[in-house]
């Protein structure tokens, strides 16, 4: 049994998740370590963020910018990125990330987060294709980290695995255990007692 987190609260946990900061000039290599989008670590492998109207990718799935997990060494091993975000231990968690392919070809990317292990994907039978991927996740702890790394993919012999509006969204709470209802019922009590104690 959960309790429903209100819709004012479902808002996007994940900083820059359409890696639209910073607005690059041309399509950057980034390394492994790589802090350049705020709130992402770039892991695994080097990476590239594509500017609206590059070639075989001119547009993203949100906003202006996304990322090309192949980066520009276009072979194994792809690179990653990875984020740290506030969570609440055993709550339940939504998270979405949207996987591009491109000239016929297919694109993977590998997801952790809390209980999570998954893998997303798309498939291309000529243009570029944008597929959103949904999955959910149970935190152990008061922070858990989101880890998407490029998979598999191939288009003509090369490859590209783009990555896009990454969102997770609180789904629910724990509930608490009855034994700790009846802490609290019993604290309540008492509280209740003290007060009546100072009225009379």
């Amino acid at each position: 049994m959960s309790i429903g987190v209100p819709t004012a609260f479902a808002s996007n946990l994940v900083n820059n998740g359409s890696f639209e900061q910073p607005a690059s000039v041309g399509a950057p290599s980034l390394p492994v370590g790589s802090t350049y989008f705020p709130g992402w670590t770039v892991i695994n492998a080097e990476i590239a963020q594509l500017p609206p109207g590059w070639p075989e990718i001119p547009t993203a799935s949100d906003g202006l910018y996304s990322l090309d997990l192949t980066g520009y060494h276009d072979s194994y091993p792809f690179g990653g990125v990875t984020q740290t975000i506030a969570t609440i231990p055993s709550a339940t968690y939504s998270l979405t990330f949207d996987v591009g392919a491109t000239v016929g070809g297919t694109a993977q990317i590998s997801v952790t987060a809390g209980n999570l292990v998954g893998t997303g994907s798309s498939t291309s039978t000529g243009n570029l294709v944008w597929t959103t991927n949904s999955f959910t996740f149970i935190a152990s702890g008061s922070s858990t980290s989101i880890n998407l790394i490029g998979a598999a993919a191939s288009f003509n012999g090369c490859c590209y695995i783009g990555l896009d509006n990454v969102i997770v969204t609180p789904i629910s709470s724990p509930v608490p255990e009855p034994g700790t209802l009846m802490l609290l019922g019993s604290g309540l009590v008492g509280l209740a007692g003290v007060l009546r104690g100072k009225l009379v």
